[in-house]
C-alpha cells in the first residue's frame, strides 16, 4: 500500500494544491490525517481518477499518471462552450455584444479604470 502527500498528487495530476486540499475537505478525495499533514492512498488517488473519468464520459482509469485523463484534457472554445450549453465565441465583437453596454467603447472602459486606479492611488494612505 502506497500513500501520497497532497502536493505528490497535485504534481501528478497537474492541479494546484489548494486544489486538492479542497477536494479532500469536500470529501471528493479520502485522505488520512496525522498530526497536521494528510497522506492519500494509492488505492483512493486511482479511484478518484476513475471516478472523474466516468463522470466525464471516458472509459476506465488507465492508472494514474498514465496517458491522457480527465486532468489532462484541454478542449478548444467550441468544446468547451458545446458542454457548458452556450454558442461559442467566434470573436471579440462577438462576445462583447452579450454583455457589454452598447453605449461604451472599450477605450471608454479602459479610460475610466485607469481614473478610478489613479484616483485609488491619491486616497490610500502612506
Amino acid at each position: 500500500m502506497g500513500f501520497y502527500t497532497p502536493k505528490e498528487v497535485s504534481e501528478q495530476l497537474k492541479l494546484e494544491i489548494n486544489t486538492v486540499y479542497e477536494y479532500i475537505r469536500m470529501g471528493k478525495l479520502p485522505a488520512a490525517k496525522f498530526g497536521n499533514r494528510y497522506r492519500i492512498e494509492e488505492e483512493d488517488l486511482a479511484a478518484f481518477v476513475h471516478e472523474a473519468k466516468q463522470r466525464n464520459g471516458e472509459q476506465s482509469a488507465p492508472g494514474v499518471g498514465k496517458g491522457r485523463g480527465f486532468f489532462d484534457r484541454t478542449p478548444d472554445a467550441e468544446t468547451l462552450a458545446i458542454e457548458q450549453g452556450v454558442k461559442p465565441v467566434t470573436d471579440l465583437e462577438a462576445l462583447l455584444g452579450d454583455f457589454w453596454p452598447e453605449e461604451e467603447t472599450a477605450d471608454d472602459f479602459l479610460a475610466a479604470v485607469r481614473r478610478w486606479r489613479s484616483e485609488g492611488e491619491r486616497e490610500a494612505p502612506a
